[in-house]
């Protein structure tokens, strides 16, 4: 009898980044541990560049890689 292996067969898939799902308490919680440690004003988030940026990310199928 010979022994076969599936080494042949099995192929290493890259490991893809978790993606954490959009949700408003997320997406908030997210907010607030940019803006305290990073000492933003509230505004930047009013600012028309930040929401620009954000309007594009959402679109964003993998995420955001910066």
């Amino acid at each position: 009898i010979t022994m076969l292996t599936l080494d042949s067969y099995v192929q290493e898939q890259p490991i893809k980044q978790y993606i954490v799902p959009y949700t408003d308490p997320v997406f908030c919680q997210a907010m607030i541990k940019w803006l305290v440690p990073t000492d933003q004003p509230i505004q930047a988030l009013e600012h028309p560049a930040f929401q620009n940026m954000m309007n594009i990310a959402a679109h964003a199928k993998d995420g955001v890689k910066i």
